[in-house]
């Protein structure tokens, strides 16, 4: 039971969408030429459109082609941190700067183009002319200028500027000046086979004039720079539609960013080397002037030699004023630090030097963790808004190590002055004995004891300054091309793709037009379509044949339908035996006629005795079915010049006809007289079935007017015509006037489907008979 109800509400779920495959097949030839169509349009448009490639070049970051010596300089500092950061570094190479300084080198200031009949194709470094020019107007800048040949030494410039177009012609190889620029010179390119005398005069060429900023912005916008999973390699990659031109950007601005690395850390070095430069100058100039006063008092006293107690004291004095000025210069050396971590932005994150406390390792752990924080900050600073919670959180974090650095520098300081105190003590201590020697002697004493001081602390910079010199002439890139640019592959939607895509939007289309067509203008092409629509009973279909006759073949799809109607309307009124049956569509050239002509027929051979009125008056047709005569007829009966006996034509046994008679000016007028009441009677009582053909009640009313004044209404529909909206109408009409005992009848049905009907449902659904465009 429960497989029953699944398959009966499968068939219902099938026979809901049947009309989708209708809809598809009846516009078949839709799903060929839009395709085709759109096809074409797709092949036009993937020739039209630019073609553009990627080139690509790959870095990597930090290079261990380094000396040992250099290390300990370069942790020192946060170098390896510097570059270690992906993020930071990207955004040096996506710089304004950086790019600027890259195109700089290159000559893409001009471009040129070749405009074809389609599209305009750029050409590079292979064009028959090249231009050096200078904008005096800079609002040409971007703007297309059109160049042509005119002959071997005179060529043509067209501008156009603000829907002003000037043109201007000059001479190969002469400067020109304009109110808008200045040619400083053209260069004709020698003729080469691509490029031949009559060819040049044949194209048309285009330059464009492009300002730094067009360049920069445009290669901001098609740069992409991604790092490689777990290393420290940057692809980088650049969409153009010239491949050579994006190679070569690509590899000078590799060059600029690693000679930009090379340049950051030799500025290191050249700040050290100065600071110690400068140190020796001072020591040099110390010692040449005690060298001097050394002299001059061993001239003038004959002092050679001093005791062994008094040298003594004065090495231990040398020894606490050597201590004291390396502590003067640790404490210049905070103060400088302390300026730096004070002053420092985004724009300067380059520490000082300071070697002298290499030897403080939380100091360094510090500011490298600090430059880290400030870069952090300075990357995500371009990707999110202010006041953003991860920005304000890093500056938090920046104020915090700041203030930390800032309180330790203070407290080194202040513990390096209480050195400087204690050894001060002992430099008077010693001063004190140095005393009681006597005066020369003590002279002679003082000035080599400073003479010793500064020559070791001359010894102690020479030896950095040393070392330094070797660690500049061991600095290399930290950052390495590991694989030059190279065009990877062309990017975009390719031809084939976009032809695909077209001929696909053609189906698609074809398909939409299709559905719509099916929801709002499909017929019913058959009663089963036709009785699952509507709430009429739904009498018979009739089957469309090319061949119709007066007579009616005795056995024969047509006779076969007629009789299923007959059988369907004797069910659908039981009550009178004598019935006034109306016979009606919505359009012209429905069927209603030779239906109601050939069910007039129908019953007159079964005996009944049959009257036929045409009530068509407006556009007669009955007569013209039946071979007969209009002189008098349902006109002449309704306006009262003829008697009803004198209208009817006898037509065959048991079958009479009242034909429209003369078209009158007043048709719709006629059908309200009393004496179409009189007609009708006369019909009841003289006939067992009288059949009343009228306009179509889609454009004419008469037919409505009768609804009420006959026992049966057929309704006939054309499968070309029969629709939702024409189900409506009816409806519409007949629960208006309230009509009884109303069938439709589906005319023009196809014989195969007929056939398949009358198999399935016999004489009450699946009989009929139809006829071509005209009814007859």
């Amino acid at each position: 039971m429960q497989n029953s109800k699944n398959e009966q509400e499968t068939l219902i779920s099938l026979s809901d969408f049947r009309w989708i495959g209708k809809a598809l097949l009846k516009n078949w030839y839709l799903f060929i030429v839009f395709p085709i169509a759109f096809g074409v349009v797709g092949k036009f448009m993937s020739y039209k459109q630019k073609k553009n490639y990627k080139a690509q070049v790959h870095i990597l970051l930090k290079s261990n082609d380094v000396y040992d010596y250099q290390n300990t300089i370069n942790n020192n500092i946060g170098i390896y941190n510097a570059y270690g950061d992906i993020l930071n570094q990207t955004r040096i190479l996506k710089s304004y700067d950086l790019i600027e300084r890259s195109l700089y080198k290159l000559d893409f200031d001009i471009s040129y183009f070749i405009v074809g009949r389609v599209r305009t194709n750029e050409v590079f470094e292979s064009t028959p002319f090249n231009v050096e020019i200078t904008l005096l107007n800079h609002s040409l800048y971007e703007k297309p200028f059109n160049f042509k040949y005119i002959d071997d030494k005179n060529y043509q410039i067209e501008i156009e500027n603000n829907g002003d177009v000037k043109v201007y012609k000059h001479q190969f190889g002469e400067e020109a000046i304009t109110n808008d620029y200045i040619l400083t010179t053209v260069n004709r390119l020698p003729p080469t086979t691509k490029y031949n005398k009559e060819v040049r005069a044949q194209i048309n060429y285009q330059f464009i004039v492009h300002s730094k900023n067009y360049w920069v912005n445009r290669i901001v916008g098609n740069l992409t720079i991604t790092n490689v999973d777990f290393t420290s390699i940057l692809s980088i990659s650049l969409v153009d539609p010239v491949p050579k031109r994006a190679k070569m950007f690509l590899d000078t601005l590799s060059s600029e960013y690693i000679q930009y690395t090379l340049e950051n850390r030799l500025f290191i070095n050249d700040n050290t080397q100065n600071y110690i430069q400068k140190q020796l100058d001072n020591v040099v100039e110390v010692l040449d002037s005690i060298g001097d006063e050394l002299e001059i008092m061993r001239d003038q006293k004959g002092v050679l030699d001093l005791s062994r107690e008094s040298q003594v004291y004065f090495d231990q004095l040398i020894s606490y004023e050597t201590q004291k000025r390396q502590l003067d210069l640790d404490v210049n050396s905070l103060d400088n630090l302390k300026t730096y971590v004070v002053n420092t932005n985004e724009d300067k994150l380059m520490p000082p030097s300071f070697y002298v406390l290499q030897s403080d390792p939380y100091l360094q752990k510090a500011l490298s963790k600090f430059y880290e924080t400030q870069a952090e900050k300075i990357d995500i600073s371009y990707k999110v808004r202010e006041n953003h919670q991860e920005l304000e959180r890093l500056k938090e974090s920046i104020s915090s190590q700041k203030k930390d650095i800032l309180v330790y520098v203070s407290n080194t300081r202040n513990a390096i002055q209480e050195k400087i105190k204690d050894i001060k003590k002992e430099i008077i201590h010693f001063e004190n004995l140095v005393k009681n020697i006597p005066k020369t002697k003590r002279d002679i004493l003082s000035i080599n004891r400073r003479m010793e001081v500064n020559e070791k602390l001359y010894i102690f910079l020479l030896e950095k300054r040393a070392n330094t010199f070797i660690a500049k002439s061991g600095i290399v890139p930290q950052t390495k091309i590991i694989e030059k640019a190279r065009v990877t592959c062309a990017v975009g939607t390719s031809e084939k793709n976009i032809l695909y895509m077209y001929v696909f939007i053609g189906l698609c289309i074809a398909f939409g037009i299709s559905f719509l067509r099916g929801v709002f203008f499909s017929s019913y092409e058959n009663i089963k379509e036709l009785s699952e629509n509507t709430k009429l009973p739904v009498l018979g279909s009739v089957p469309f044949v090319n061949d119709v006759s007066i007579e009616i073949p005795a056995k024969a799809n047509i006779t076969e339908s007629l009789r299923g109607l007959r059988t369907s309307l004797s069910y659908l009124n039981q009550q009178k035996q004598s019935n006034l049956i109306l016979v009606t569509s919505i359009h012209p050239s429905e069927g209603k006629t030779f239906t109601s002509s050939r069910l007039a027929m129908i019953y007159a051979r079964s005996g009944k005795k049959v009257l036929l009125i045409d009530f068509d008056m407006h556009k007669p047709k009955i007569h013209k079915y039946l071979n007969l005569k209009n002189l008098t007829g349902a006109s002449t009966v309704l306006s009262g010049n003829v008697a009803i006996k004198d209208s009817i034509t006898p037509f065959q046994e048991n079958l009479d006809i009242i034909s429209s008679g003369p078209i009158p000016p007043n048709a719709s007028e006629l059908i309200l007289t009393p004496l179409m009441d009189e007609l009708l009677e006369y019909g009841r009582e003289n006939y067992d079935v009288v059949f009343l053909d009228t306009p179509p009640i889609g454009l004419v009313s008469d037919g409505i007017v009768l609804l009420k004044k006959v026992d049966t209404t057929i309704f006939v529909m054309n499968t070309k015509k029969a629709n939702k909206k024409g189900i409506n109408f009816l409806e519409g009409i007949v629960e208006k006037v309230e009509a009884k005992n109303v069938g439709l009848v589906l005319n023009g049905v196809k014989q195969g489907k007929w056939k398949t009907y009358y198999t399935k449902y016999g004489y009450g659904y699946g009989y009929g008979y139809g006829y071509g465009q005209d009814e007859k």
